[in-house]
């Protein structure tokens, strides 16, 4: 039994100790731990860490965040208004264009007909009809 408690206190005593803290062989295989770069640590300084997220969802965050949609929401009302015009201007041409169109029709059928005063006409302008 003290046999048992010698070698578990000696195995705990020796899965304690913090590999990093064990000096480095020159002539090891592996390669040397690397220094930490001043410049990869400026990087990364900018970088959240899930803590960080965490805790920068407070309430001025979360009042942030409301801000952003709500402008979001805007831009977007904004937008469809200006496709909402712009399909409306779109169908008003194309409704100008297909009137134009049909009296064109019909003045080439009564000018085929003989009546000379439908010969005689402008071709139909589109913008007059929207």
């Amino acid at each position: 039994m003290f046999r048992k408690t010698i070698l578990a206190g000696a195995l705990a005593a020796a899965l304690a100790m913090p590999a990093l803290s064990q000096a480095y062989d020159p002539n090891s295989p592996q390669p040397a731990p690397a220094s930490p770069n001043p410049g990869t640590t400026a990087a990364n300084a900018s970088v959240m860490t899930d803590a960080q997220i965490t805790t920068a969802t407070t309430a001025e965050g979360q009042a942030q965040y409301e801000a952003d949609r709500a402008a979001y929401m805007t831009a977007l009302a904004q937008h469809d208004a200006a496709v909402d015009r712009t399909d409306a201007r779109w169908a008003r041409q194309q409704r100008a264009y297909a009137d134009a169109m049909a009296v064109w029709r019909w003045q080439v059928s009564e000018c085929k007909k003989g009546h000379q005063r439908a010969c005689n006409m402008p071709t139909p302008n589109p913008a007059n009809y929207y």
